[in-house]
Order: C-alpha cells, then sequence, then structure tokens
C-alpha cells in the first residue's frame, strides 16, 4: 500500500516539472504556428501527438526546473526584508524561535559545530542550545565535526524517519512552492520575448502587461509556500522532540538490562507471593 510520503514525492513531480513544462511547450507550439484559433489552442488527432506533447512537457519541465532552482538564492532576502515584515511581530518571533531550536536539536544531535560563528550568540540560542541538550540528553563536552546540512534538510531526514506523516505535508507545501517557482521562470521569460518584441511574440495569448503581474504575484507564492514548508519542518521536529516520539530506540545492552530488572522484580513478587501463603497456612493451623 502506497504511503502518503510516496503519493506526495509523485506529486512534487508533477507540480514543479510536468505542469510548467507543458505551459512552455503549450507555448513554443503557438509561437511556432500550432494554432490558428482559440479552437485550436491544444494539439488535436491521434495519440501520436499527444504523447509527443507529454514527452516534450517532461523535458522542458526538467529544463525550467533546472533553471528555477538558481531562483533559491533570493529567498532568503526576501524573506528578510518583505515577508517578515508583513506577517506581524509576534509571528516573525515565533518563526525565528523554531529556527533557533530546531538548529539547537540538529547540532546538538549531530555534535556538530556550525560553519560560520560570526553571529553574535543570543540569550534565546543559549537556551535552546540547554534545551535540546536536555531533549536529547547529551553531554557537553563531545568531540564534535563540521555541520553536514542544514536545519531544514535535517528536519526532512528526521520527519523521514520518525514521521512520514508529518513529512507529507511539507513535501505539499514543497511541491506548491517548486510549482510556483517554475510558472515564475516561464512569464518573467514571456514577459521579456513580448517586451524586447521578439518574432513570434504577438502569437501569444497575454500580453507583456498581463505576464509581468502573474510573475511577481508567483514569485510571491513560491517564497510563501517554501516558508510555510520551512516552518511546518521546524514545528513538526520540535514537537517530535518533546513528545519524545524521534528518541533513537534504547540500546540492547540497555533493554538486556530492563528486561533482567524485570524478570527480577517478578520473582520478588513470587517470592512475596509464597512467603505470604505460608504465613497464612501457619495462621490457619494454629
Amino acid at each position: 500500500m502506497p504511503k502518503p510520503a510516496d503519493f506526495y514525492v509523485g506529486a512534487l513531480d508533477v507540480f514543479s516539472i510536468l505542469l510548467p513544462g507543458a505551459v512552455v511547450s503549450w507555448t513554443a507550439w503557438l509561437w511556432f504556428g500550432g494554432a490558428t484559433s482559440l479552437g485550436q489552442f491544444m494539439p488535436r488527432g491521434d495519440t501520436a501527438n499527444w504523447v509527443a506533447f507529454v514527452l516534450a512537457a517532461f523535458a522542458a519541465g526538467h529544463i525550467v526546473f533546472m533553471l528555477a532552482s538558481l531562483i533559491d538564492i533570493t529567498f532568503d532576502r526576501f524573506r528578510k526584508h518583505v515577508l517578515w515584515p508583513t506577517s506581524g511581530k509576534y509571528r516573525q518571533a515565533v518563526e525565528r524561535n523554531a529556527l533557533e531550536a530546531a538548529s539547537a536539536l540538529r547540532l546538538v544531535s549531530l555534535a556538530a559545530e556550525p560553519l560560520s560563528n560570526k553571529q553574535p550568540v543570543s540569550i534565546f540560542k543559549i537556551r535552546s542550545e540547554a534545551w535540546a541538550r536536555a531533549m536529547l540528553g547529551k553531554p557537553e563536552n563531545v568531540p564534535t565535526i563540521t555541520e553536514p546540512t542544514n536545519t531544514y534538510q535535517w528536519s526532512r531526514a528526521v520527519l523521514r524517519l520518525r514521521a512520514p506523516t508529518a513529512l507529507s505535508e511539507v513535501l505539499r507545501l514543497e511541491a506548491d512552492s517548486k510549482f510556483f517557482r517554475s510558472l515564475f521562470v516561464v512569464f518573467a521569460f514571456l514577459a521579456i520575448c513580448s517586451m524586447i518584441r521578439l518574432p513570434g511574440s504577438e502569437k501569444l495569448p497575454l500580453s507583456m502587461a498581463l505576464l509581468m503581474p502573474l510573475a511577481a504575484l508567483s514569485y510571491w507564492r513560491y517564497a510563501e509556500q517554501r516558508q510555510k514548508a520551512i516552518a511546518e519542518a521546524y514545528r513538526s521536529v520540535i514537537v517530535l522532540f518533546a513528545i519524545g516520539a524521534a528518541a533513537p530506540p534504547a540500546p540492547e545492552s540497555m533493554r538486556e538490562e530492563n528486561a533482567d530488572l524485570t524478570a527480577d522484580a517478578g520473582n520478588a513478587r513470587d517470592d512475596s507471593g509464597d512467603s505470604t501463603s505460608a504465613l497464612a497456612a501457619d495462621l490457619v493451623g494454629v
């Protein structure tokens, strides 16, 4: 039976690759004279045309996805200067605190040191590290390594191992963000072609006056959904460690020791029961 995570991985491919690629393939088909009227905006004919269209959409979608991945370098600055100032002080503080707590859990669980220590150490960061050590039962003086992954990727890995259902919600938001990220690239490219009046751009069904706002709205939606995916991953990991659901299983030696203690306690109860029975028999005899 397929798991929820398996379904959303498929949805990730459809939303972030196939659909944007279909937009590009359909636009290219219009551009090169594939339609002469509104009723001919989609390929018609036998199944071969549709198979060719889907394959072209899949290939074009991968190219768009590769180019769209470069947009991620602008996310942190957009979140800092646009998303957080418009989200309110409370939500901004909550998301910052969630980042500190999840980062502390990551560094303590991996016994890792951050790559950069240039940022000032805040009181909340110190408290977050102390809380993470208490949650994980880790001592302070342990050998450390340089951090091998960021907080978001670590959170996804923990959810994949310990809470696949929670990971499915993160992947759903991530699929939405990547879909709009690819749409932003497509709309921006078409808007530039329309602006410089590239030959054939007059056949596009949308003008530059519509393509530019669509590109801006697509980027905003991409950043918003990406931020929601990050916040959801951090919240889920924090709750998992807080309730103990993400704690690793006890070592074999500890389980054997607990089993011996349980057996000793059972034997003690049996001995106590035998002594009580003997005492009762003596009283009856008297």
